[in-house]
């Protein structure tokens, strides 16, 4: 580099430092398209969410090469954010399968669905199954347990038994 007549050279540390803070510029400016951090949260919850998406940004960048070997298309990162988030609260598509799980894996067959009402009853709610178990497990009677038990308006069908999400997801 010159400036004037004179050639000016840079120090080896300040192209060492360019070299190696190129990565850390990129995956900054891919981070600040689909920022979640908001002024009104806490500085402890924003540095948590900072690193949150770092890891976001990461792990597309990887997936990404990894797809350019395979002559695949490229993954956006608004893409990436949503199949995240879609995996981490267990959303399903219409075919009954997690957004984003490798085909290898086996089908669930269970589901988690609504009792239909029965003609004449008043509320079709009943105790859950789990929670029932679990608490003569704990020792209690099967009338306390009986009454203390959740009481909820769905099941798995394929189990046919009455339970509440929490112990759905416990035993499926």
């Amino acid at each position: 580099m010159s400036s004037g007549q004179r050639p000016v050279l840079k120090p080896e540390m300040v192209l060492e430092y360019n070299r190696g803070k190129k990565g850390i510029d990129v995956s900054d400016q891919l981070s600040s398209y689909n920022s979640p951090t908001r002024k009104s949260i806490t500085w402890y919850k924003k540095i948590a969410v900072d690193l949150l998406s770092i890891a976001v940004v990461n792990s597309c960048l990887i997936f990404n090469e990894l797809q350019r070997n395979s002559g695949q298309k490229k993954l956006a990162m608004l893409s990436a954010h949503e199949i995240i988030i879609k995996n981490l609260l267990q959303v399903r598509d219409e075919n009954q399968t997690y957004v984003g799980r490798p085909q290898s894996l086996p089908e669930n067959k269970h589901t988690f669905e609504k009792m239909t009402k029965e003609p004449g009853r008043k509320t079709n709610k009943k105790r859950c199954k789990g929670c029932y178990n679990k608490l003569i497990s704990e020792g209690q009677s099967s009338k306390l347990a009986g009454t203390k038990a959740s009481k909820v308006i769905t099941w798995c069908p394929e189990c046919k038994i009455v339970l509440c999400r929490p112990c759905y997801n416990t035993l499926h």
